[in-house]
């Protein structure tokens, strides 16, 4: 049944008690959305300051891998895959179940690869390309914060019809969100160059 709140609506052409509705519902959809990439950006985060921060600078152990075997790796950076056993330099620590390191170098049986194990079984060439590998889910947390934060604050979706919301924050809001994606998106390059170099 229409009703006459309704039609004056209609005819002076403001938004109805409906459109208000859908706004809502939009608006908790936005936020909803949010709350999942803020948890998906903090736990890249804490991701990134473990595996790219405290266990390459306090558990890293430098040492050896004699190669067993080396197959083809996933990509291109890294296309070999080399497993053998483990021994740290100072001898107190050995891996005998084939340690497996990725390198760009070819190997053969026999060989012996510098390394550097971060834990029980995650092995890096070096120590900088640990810390380039960890770091990368840092930065990925960046990526989802910016919009996390916009879809909480603001009730939209970053997109082009959410200037007007962009509008209304403080212009400090305005600023940090969207750079806080291209910081991200850096460092994810950055990152990607320092682990195919080291």
């Amino acid at each position: 049944m229409v009703t006459e709140r309704m039609v004056k609506s209609e005819v002076s052409g403001t938004p109805g008690p409906a459109a208000g509705r859908g706004r809502g519902m939009r608006a908790f959809g936005a936020r909803l959305i949010g709350l999942l990439l803020l948890a998906l950006a903090l736990g890249l985060g804490y991701a990134g300051v473990v595996s790219g921060i405290q266990e390459p600078f306090s558990k890293s152990i430098a040492g050896t891998i004699t190669v067993e075997r080396c197959a083809e790796g996933d990509t291109r950076r890294a296309p070999q895959e080399c497993e053998g056993v483990f021994v740290s330099d100072d001898g107190k620590t050995k891996d005998s179940d084939f340690a497996e390191v990725e390198t760009e170098e070819p190997y053969v049986k026999g060989d012996r690869i510098d390394v550097v194990q971060i834990d029980t079984y995650s092995y890096e060439t070096s120590l900088t390309s640990a810390v380039a590998a960890g770091l990368r889910y840092l930065f990925g947390g960046l990526c989802a914060l910016g919009p996390a934060l916009f879809c909480l604050i603001a009730g939209r979706w970053p997109g082009p019809r959410a200037a007007g919301a962009l509008r209304s924050l403080p212009p400090a809001f305005s600023w940090m969100t969207f750079p806080l994606v291209g910081v991200g998106l850096l460092g994810l390059i950055v990152c990607g160059i320092v682990k195919g170099a080291t």
